[in-house]
């Protein structure tokens, strides 16, 4: 009588994060330590900084919605502390996403950080 030894099929190994997925998640990070060194009524939703926040966070939910993670409610207007707090919201949601091969353009991602940079160094 033989036996037959099967060996037990490997676990699939996770998929690295794709290229734009992970440089979108630097470019979330850069934005957030940006949002921390501004005072809250910098980045309420009526300025322009404020609007480049809403924008981050409009395009890290649409990417995690589009690797599958409900994206929540975006948010449309609020004072400084609301709006960055929703981008923390939405990099976090994006985070739990990354793992799928689709993702979006990083241009967009910089051109709106270069948005956020250009409001709140402006001069009032």
């Amino acid at each position: 009588m033989t036996a037959l030894l099967t060996a037990p099929a490997p676990a699939p190994v996770p998929e690295p994060a794709p290229a734009p997925a992970r440089d979108l998640l630097t470019v979330l990070g850069d934005a957030l330590v940006l949002c921390a060194e501004c005072d809250d009524a910098e980045l309420g939703s009526c300025t322009h900084a404020g609007q480049a926040v809403l924008s981050l966070a409009a395009l890290a939910r649409r990417t995690a919605a589009a690797l599958g993670v409900d994206p929540g409610v975006p948010l449309t207007a609020g004072p400084g502390v609301v709006v960055v707090r929703d981008l923390s919201s939405a990099t976090g949601l994006l985070v739990r996403a990354v793992g799928s091969s689709a993702s979006p353009s990083t241009d967009v991602a910089e051109e709106l950080l270069v948005r956020l940079h250009k409001g709140l160094t402006a001069n009032p």
